[in-house]
């Protein structure tokens, strides 16, 4: 996550830490039950992701490529 939060999502060090903090309740913290549940977790996980991508301004069906290939990879 933190690649995508500092990267990708450019967020600074204290952003991608209060990203982290909106996202932590909705991961699941153990395998699911079965399938109703396994989507419960996932439309969660989904919303709190948006939400972070609102917050930071950015379109949540965006492509997560970046074109700029002049950027280091690391």
């Amino acid at each position: 996550m933190d690649a995508i939060f500092l990267g990708r999502l450019g967020l600074t060090p204290k952003q991608a830490i209060e990203a982290y903090l909106k996202l932590e309740p909705a991961l699941s913290v153990g395998p699911a039950k079965d399938d109703e549940e396994r989507k419960r977790n996932s439309e969660a996980f989904k919303a709190a992701f948006i939400e972070v991508l609102s917050d930071a301004n950015l379109d949540a069906d965006a492509p997560m490529l970046d074109p700029d290939t002049s950027k280091a990879r690391t």
